[in-house]
């Protein structure tokens, strides 16, 4: 398991919002995060993650799939404007698709297949930009 390449300082009590519709994708990341202390919840699509949004009251970080079944992670955008660390994921076809997810507002982009280690160093390292550990 990559985890065991991973120095680790616990996200225990982080919250973590996964919104990715390719299941062996959820899956991995899922068993990766709460391997790392994680709390995770997903959403398969943008429709999903709004409800979610609507019924948990905070997130640490929020990880979101760039192409999703009804429509762009981007579109997500409007209603993380109070999270504290957005990451996006993509198939990154050209340098300027980072460049374009980074204007648009995510904090940080990972190419798939998501390296264990950069997604790992994206949530621990947050501590750094502000990521309030959750005390419930």
């Amino acid at each position: 398991m990559p985890t065991q390449n991973v120095p680790l300082t616990p996200l225990v009590g982080r919250r973590i919002l996964l919104v990715e519709d390719a299941r062996v994708n959820q899956l991995i990341l899922t068993r990766w995060l709460r391997g790392w202390g994680a709390e995770v919840i997903c959403a398969d699509t943008l429709a999903q993650a709004r409800s979610v949004l609507c019924s948990v009251p905070a997130f640490d970080g929020v990880l979101v799939d760039r192409h999703l079944p009804d429509g762009y992670g981007t579109e997500l955008l409007p209603q993380l404007t109070h999270c504290p660390h957005v990451l996006a994921m993509t198939m990154i076809d050209q340098d300027s698709d980072q460049l374009d997810l980074l204007a648009a507002g995510f904090d940080e982009v990972l190419p798939k297949p998501v390296d264990p280690i950069r997604l790992y160093a994206a949530f621990s390292d947050s501590d750094n930009r502000g990521m309030p550990s959750q005390s419930s």
